[in-house]
């Protein structure tokens, strides 16, 4: 049966990390906080975030939260915006390039530290967007849901609507 020890180990920088170790490294529940003020509350495993776990914001805001994999998001999980701006009046829902800051949170699937898979995207003005994302794209079938309850159910590539 593998030994973990608890420690609290700070660095040169500043960051502290405080749980459990296994073999010199980070593995286990554990909580890192970066020099900066963010935390990182979660699992480890062999010295990377791995499994499920909180990213906040240096405010104390959450991040992200949900699944990891060597220290990427990946699976499911949420991310937040840490300063959206408000948006108003109507999005261009033809062009997602021009998001912008206009987005509140994104919930669904990543991989690899970007949105891909099927997720839900929130802006601002309380539009959202149910759908494909590639890439951290938007590509394939999705359903643009305005504030108002209009819905417009299309296809898009590379985050244009497919004319």
């Amino acid at each position: 049966m593998p030994k973990y020890e608890y420690v609290t180990e700070t660095y040169a920088d500043g960051s502290v990390y405080e749980g459990q170790r296994l073999n010199s490294l980070k593995h286990g529940m554990g909580r890192f906080q970066y020099s900066d003020g963010g935390v990182y509350d979660g699992d480890w495993f062999e010295g990377t975030m791995h499994g499920i776990g909180t990213l906040f914001y240096a405010t104390g805001q959450i991040a992200y939260q949900g699944e990891w994999k060597h220290d990427k998001f990946h699976g499911r999980g949420t991310i937040y915006h840490q300063t959206p701006v408000r948006l108003t009046g109507e999005f261009d829902y033809t062009n997602f390039d021009k998001l912008g800051d206009y987005w509140t949170k994104y919930e669904g699937e990543f991989a690899d530290d970007v949105k891909d898979g099927v997720g839900t995207l929130y802006l601002s003005n309380g539009d959202r967007f149910d759908g494909d994302f590639k890439q951290d794209l938007i590509n394939g079938k999705g359903l643009y849901t305005f504030a108002n309850g209009k819905r417009i159910l299309a296809e898009w590539i590379n985050n244009k609507l497919r004319k």
